[in-house]
């Protein structure tokens, strides 16, 4: 949906710099204390003596990450689907390694689209991985258990992003201005 005419940017919620080394950082402190509060230890300390060697422990540190940028790729296109389905234009691009979604320059989605599409990942995910925690079991769990950790720590900036849309009025359009997230409202 392109920004009707007769509105300006009245807002930015800037991810560059240190805003996002932030939500980087308390989103990885939010999964490894989820992920710590959720697994026996005992367990994960068993799981890893049988993968006892260093080759072995290298391929599971490489598949962690793998699966961590896989679930950010999913995360991602669950939000280029929203958007896509609200009738926005999306880029999805690669920053700092990781894919990122942004809507087209010139083109917004209005403001409660915006926080439903910045919070389906959340919800659609968790949803996913709570059903399949009754069907798993040992290394799997543990698995599901990261995945569901991860996941919300990849939805700090997303939750941040609802609270702040949430503080203009319901006319306002969400954007992206090539640099940062903005709301768009009517001139003055």
């Amino acid at each position: 949906m392109i920004i009707p005419d007769g509105y300006e940017i009245k807002g930015k919620f800037g991810s560059r710099g240190y805003r996002r080394g932030a939500f980087i950082f308390i989103g990885a402190l939010i999964t490894f204390v989820l992920f710590r509060v959720f697994v026996n230890m005992t367990d994960l300390v068993e799981f890893l003596r049988k993968v006892n060697s260093p080759s072995m422990l290298t391929i599971l540190g490489i598949g962690l990450l793998l699966f961590a940028y896989m679930h950010t790729f999913v995360h991602e296109k669950i939000h280029q689907l929203c958007y896509r389905r609200f009738g926005s234009k999306t880029n999805l691009q690669m920053r700092s390694l990781m894919p990122n979604v942004t809507l087209s320059i010139g083109d917004g989605c209005i403001r409660n689209k915006a926080i439903i599409v910045a919070l389906s990942p959340l919800v659609v995910l968790e949803i996913a991985g709570l059903v399949a925690c009754p069907f798993v079991t040992g290394g799997f769990l543990l698995l599901i258990i990261f995945f569901l950790s991860e996941n919300v720590g990849l939805a700090i900036q997303d939750l941040a992003l609802s609270v702040w849309l949430r503080k203009y009025p319901r006319s306002y359009y969400f954007g992206f201005d090539g640099k940062d997230s903005v709301i768009w409202g009517p001139q003055r």
